[in-house]
Parts: C-alpha cells; structure tokens; sequence
C-alpha cells in the first residue's frame, strides 16, 4: 500500500493502522514515507506492529517525523513483531 507522501497526519496513521488490524487485510507492504505521522502517528504503528499483523511484511518509514520518542515506541515494538522483515 502506497502512501508515500500523502500529506498524512498522525490521525490518519490511525485509520490505516486500524485497516492493517483487520483479519481481511493482505495488504503485506505498507509506505508511509514523506508523512507528517510524529510521535502519536508512531504510537499507533508501535501497538500495531505489537499486535504482529499477519500480512504485514515490509514498512518503510523514511522522513515521517517521528521524532525520539516515536522511534523509542517503535522499537519497543519491533522487539515483539514477528512478521516484519
């Protein structure tokens, strides 16, 4: 899924977390690059990727203002996903 440089915010992170969360989702790529997500945008990916979504494979990240606290909260949270690689 494509998202890269949508003008994104951290609410939307939200929504597309919460579609992520969801048994129908195969969607195993998710871009969420060049978005505004800061530190609540990376809280809801942290519980996402938490919650080790089956389809979830790659995520890219890159320029999304996560700022220390974001990527702490990531982190945290990559140390219990199983289904990234």
């Amino acid at each position: 899924l494509g998202l890269c440089n949508n003008s994104l915010n951290c609410y939307s992170c939200k929504t597309v977390c919460q579609f992520f969360s969801s048994p129908s989702c195969h969607v195993s790529t998710m871009d969420l690059s060049t978005n505004r997500l800061e530190v609540v945008g990376a809280n809801y990916l942290a519980e996402l990727l938490s919650q080790n979504p089956p389809s979830l494979r790659n995520l890219q990240l890159q320029f999304t203002l996560l700022h220390q606290e974001g990527i702490a909260a990531i982190s945290r949270a990559l140390e219990k996903n199983t289904t990234l690689q």
